[in-house]
């Protein structure tokens, strides 16, 4: 992988990376899956993702199982360095998302871990749902590690400072706001407020859509405000259909 997409991956993240290569390598398969990606987010046990995977009751001897009754990769004896599997690459470029989505100017194991079960139909969900550990299950599991703040914080690369969306606020423990104001004369279109539990189950709702990759329009009501806020998802371009087996 190019070091310039490695700049703003945080130590624990390259680590992983390091981790899924050696598990590869010691498998002896020809690339890097993520099958392989799970297990080094696992290994990484100081890293968000790897603390997800443990409060969601994932065993490393039985990844590695299921790898073994799994895994379809040629086995490879020589020395070269080996690839990243298609979609393993695919997962990274999702993790780069996924940090943008967030708001974050780093890439860490919850962004690896959030990409993985976003990209469908690889081996790293199928192992995950072989434990009964559903996306769902790993989204929610993810937003509640960070709400609650690991024990040590993945550090950030140099010139990181987030930025918050301008006129969203959020107060996490009680509601959320969200205001619609026209910039010319600061005139507020409208209002609208959830509590944190209906914000959490309108998040699992938009990733179950955009999993299944099929247009919806959700609406929200505000007895309040008497108001109809519509969120509307739809395709930007036709996704191609996921192979039967490419490594992970």
């Amino acid at each position: 992988m190019p070091n310039n997409k490695l700049d703003r991956f945080t130590q624990k993240a390259r680590r992983v990376l390091s981790l899924a290569q050696a598990e590869a390598e010691q498998m002896l398969h020809s690339q890097i899956g993520t099958e392989h990606l799970l297990l080094g987010l696992m290994r990484e046990e100081g890293g968000v993702g790897g603390r997800v995977l443990r409060d969601l009751g994932l065993s490393q001897r039985h990844v590695v199982q299921l790898i073994d009754e799994m895994q379809h990769t040629a086995r490879t004896t020589d020395d070269t360095a080996l690839d990243l599997s298609p979609r393993l690459k695919h997962v990274i470029e999702l993790a780069i998302d996924e940090a943008r989505r967030m708001g974050h100017h780093y890439i860490g194991t919850e962004h690896l871990l959030l990409a993985l079960v976003r990209e469908r139909g690889n081996m790293g969900v199928e192992i995950l749902t072989r434990c009964n550990i559903m996306p769902e299950a790993v989204r929610r599991q993810t937003r509640k590690v960070l709400q609650e703040g690991p024990g040590q914080p993945d550090p950030q690369p140099a010139e990181t400072t987030p930025t918050q969306p301008a006129r969203i606020s959020a107060a996490i423990n009680s509601t959320l706001h969200l205001s619609v104001t026209d910039t010319l004369t600061g005139t507020v279109n409208f209002e609208f407020s959830l509590p944190i539990a209906q914000v959490e189950n309108l998040l699992d709702t938009i990733y179950d859509l955009i999993d299944k990759g099929e247009p919806s329009t959700l609406v929200l009501d505000d007895p309040d405000h008497a108001q109809k806020i519509e969120i509307i998802l739809k395709n930007d371009a036709e996704k191609s259909s996921p192979g039967a087996s490419d490594g992970g």
